[in-house]
């Protein structure tokens, strides 16, 4: 983790689902983390902002304002423009850049034991069930969702989209919607239903083959196909 924390990171759309419990993931390791949102700057949701403040997050306007450095890390969506202004501002000072699910394989992979959650719906879900169990079982996971976890909502934690642990378990829904999937490597992997959303169900078997050949697979769908033949 020394090599993620030796550095500065910049979310360009801190709040968003995907972007959210990667920055809480980062700041409970220690990083030094910025970022900004639009949502925010449109006075959307300013209670998710607020609490981020306080949790020593230094947001900024979505103006480039907030990259100064070329040793800040941007992480940003692929779907992000290159107009918007911290992509403009991060190429002029030559600040790598990461996307979402590159910074999340980063993270996981250098977990010591990495449960991933894949398939086409149901992930979060699931992701909040078995992070859940662990904790319940004393295994102190850390946790990635891309969706509230009811089950650890407090008023310290209203937006409880991540769990940071100190347990060498990393719980992750992984997303095969733009082929991502393909860069976690897991001790276990939960595969559910593989059903046709983003990708054609020839694409999707291909990405999902790799989870499959993974010796710890619960695999889902199989075993619902299996319990109705």
């Amino acid at each position: 983790m020394s090599d993620l924390t030796s550095h500065p990171w910049f979310f360009c759309g801190i709040g968003g689902s995907g972007m959210l419990p990667l920055a809480l993931i980062l700041r409970g390791a220690g990083a030094r983390v910025a970022g900004s949102d639009r949502s925010r700057d449109q006075g959307r949701t300013p209670e998710k902002f607020a609490w981020l403040e306080s949790l020593g997050f230094d947001l900024h306007p979505q103006d480039g304002s907030g990259i100064d450095s070329a040793e800040q890390v941007l992480v940003a969506s692929a779907a992000v423009e290159d107009s918007v202004p911290e992509i403009v501002r991060a190429k002029e000072l030559g600040c790598p850049r990461l996307s979402r699910a590159e910074l999340l394989a980063r993270l996981f992979n250098a977990a010591p034991i990495g449960i991933a959650v894949g398939g086409t719906s149901g992930k979060s879900t699931v992701t909040g069930m078995v992070g859940w169990i662990m904790d319940r079982a004393g295994r102190d996971p850390t946790i990635m969702n891309g969706a509230v976890m009811k089950n650890f909502v407090s008023s310290e934690n209203p937006f409880a989209s991540a769990r940071i642990g100190s347990g060498n378990l990393f719980v992750s829904e992984v997303d095969e919607s733009d082929g991502s999937i393909a860069l976690y490597r897991p001790t276990v992997a939960v595969l559910l239903n593989v059903s046709l959303d983003h990708k054609s169900i020839e694409e999707l078997r291909l990405l999902i083959t790799r989870l499959r050949n993974i010796p710890n697979v619960i695999d889902v769908e199989r075993m619902i196909e299996q319990a109705k033949g």
